[in-house]
Formats: C-alpha cells, sequence, structure tokens
C-alpha cells in the first residue's frame, strides 16, 4: 500500500469515489485502490485515514480468504475485491494539487 509514496511525494494510491471513477481507474486492466482493513479487520479505511464509503464489492467479497487485507478493483466488472497485499498488481496513484 506504499507504492506511490516511494519516491516521496504526496501521491497515495487511487481513491475511488463513484462507478465512474472506478470505471476510469480500470480502464486498461485491474488495479490495486488505496483502501484496506488492514488496521481493523473489517473496517475498510483509505490510504489517508478516512473510512471507505464507496465499497462496491464483486460477488462473495469480502471474503479475506487467507488474511486479505488489500483492495484491488477489476476490469471486467468494475467492482472491488480483497486481495493478499503481496500480489502483484498495477498501482495507479492520485496527489492533492
Amino acid at each position: 500500500m506504499t507504492a506511490c509514496a516511494i519516491d516521496g511525494s504526496n501521491a497515495y494510491l487511487a481513491i475511488p469515489d463513484n462507478p465512474s471513477e472506478l470505471a476510469a481507474l480500470v480502464a486498461d486492466g485491474d488495479v490495486w485502490v488505496g483502501i484496506s482493513d488492514s488496521t481493523t479487520e473489517g473496517t475498510y479505511q483509505t490510504v489517508r485515514g478516512a473510512i471507505a464509503t464507496f465499497l462496491p464489492w464483486g460477488p462473495s467479497e469480502p471474503d479475506n480468504n487467507g488474511n486479505q487485507d488489500c483492495v484491488g478493483a477489476l476490469q471486467a466488472s468494475s467492482k472491488i475485491e480483497t486481495l493478499a497485499c503481496t500480489t502483484m498488481r498495477p498501482a495507479l496513484c492520485e496527489c492533492e494539487p
């Protein structure tokens, strides 16, 4: 969940707020989004510390199958899923102006 902060910038994993933002994020494939429940199991927070409110889960999600604390977005369905944080997946970053 730190892929975007490596360069010391104010960037962070993109956090979709609505269906159109999520669709734009997955236009080119599955990606990570800036949401996880790594702080408190079952409570999904953004990487900015806020409680996540837009959670368009795919079928049977969130499932926490094998300690899946991170969240990725799926191109095929424009839904989100839980994943192990070590899963290889592209990251899209955003930053505040």
